[in-house]
């Protein structure tokens, strides 16, 4: 689980002040660095006192990565007749 991805750049500075929308998208880029290859999976919640000055954006995920090994699970099928 990644939790708290806020909307710093690399030397720790609060990008797009004011831009809700430029606060999201480097959150998204800082998340989807830190997954690598994996979509950025995310939730939204309003906050009403972010922890960083002029913060506008906070973003908690949740990264599944596929750790299964062999052999597959079983398949089950359709769960309903169609």
């Amino acid at each position: 689980m990644i939790t708290g991805a806020c909307p710093l750049d690399a030397d720790g500075a609060t990008v797009a002040v004011g831009d809700v929308a430029g606060q999201a998208r480097q959150v998204m880029d800082n998340l989807v660095a830190a997954l690598g290859g994996h979509d950025a999976p995310s939730t939204l919640v309003g906050v009403t006192v972010p922890g960083f000055p002029d913060q506008l954006v906070e973003v908690g995920a949740v990264a599944v990565r596929d750790s299964w090994q062999e052999p597959a699970p079983p398949h089950d099928g359709p769960t309903v007749d169609g």
